[in-house]
């Protein structure tokens, strides 16, 4: 799911009457950003110590402030900056260069203690 599944998948809003046009965002978000945002929506509170954060201000004010510039899950870990694509465990890490194939499939193995985050 790390390799691309699951990453650049669209979610869609309707509401009318208050998304007046289309919106492209190209950000980082979760599935955990959907009941927040419909919390906020409603006129809610947001509950204190959930995962998932509202994406309101992107939605209605066509704000581009990031929601969120990475995702750790389950001991695996990615991140994504520019062109590359870093993945990896409590052992192992991998870079890949999104830049030189269409699925990423171009990867560069780093050795555990030598990887210097872009």
């Amino acid at each position: 799911m790390l390799l691309l599944g699951g990453f650049r998948v669209p979610l869609f809003f309707y509401w009318p009457g208050n998304v007046k046009e289309p919106l492209v965002k190209n950000q980082l978000v979760s599935t955990l950003d959907i009941l927040p945002t419909i919390v906020d929506a409603a006129g809610g509170e947001v509950p204190e110590g959930i995962d998932g954060k509202s994406l309101l201000p992107q939605i209605l004010h066509n704000d581009d402030a990031r929601v969120r510039d990475h995702l750790a899950m389950g001991g695996i870990h990615a991140r994504r900056k520019n062109r590359y694509r870093l993945l990896g465990g409590d052992i192992h890490m991998k870079v890949y260069d999104l830049g030189l194939t269409a699925n990423g499939t171009h990867m560069y193995s780093t050795p555990k203690g030598r990887l210097t985050c872009v």
